[in-house]
């Protein structure tokens, strides 16, 4: 239970040094951008349909506009403050310059396009990637 507390921590963190740096990873200057990703990366692992209870769905959703792991950082916080959502990541690849956020949710509290318009108050465009 400690170590989850203190990972969040460290995400919090990283997100906020992110944040405070840009999304450029040029002004990050130290590599923040990069160290942040990876963590993102580490918690971007979703179950799969089969791996759920039988009570909970996923969304997945393709993101424009992500550029840097801060994006995903604030993609993935965005996500798990709704209600009814049960885990979530993000991640931005890059290379192919592309983004991806999931969500694992109770359907009865939270719905995909809820999930999407969280995401794109951020000020990316979140597409539902269908099954």
């Amino acid at each position: 239970m400690l170590n989850r507390g203190i990972n969040n921590v460290a995400v919090v963190t990283m997100a906020v040094l992110v944040g405070l740096a840009g999304c450029d990873p040029d002004r990050a200057g130290d590599g923040a951008a990069a160290e942040a990703a990876t963590e993102v990366r580490a918690e971007a692992a979703a179950p799969g349909q089969a791996d759920l209870a039988a009570d909970r769905a996923r969304a997945e959703f393709a993101v424009i506009g992500m550029d840097c792991g801060g994006c995903a950082i604030a993609a993935r916080l965005a996500l798990k403050r709704i209600p009814g959502v049960d885990s979530a990541g993000a991640d931005y690849e890059a290379e192919t310059g592309e983004g991806r956020a999931w969500a694992v949710y109770d359907p009865s509290r939270a719905r995909p396009d809820q999930l999407a318009a969280a995401i794109e108050e951020l000020g990316y465009t979140a597409s539902l990637k269908e099954d």
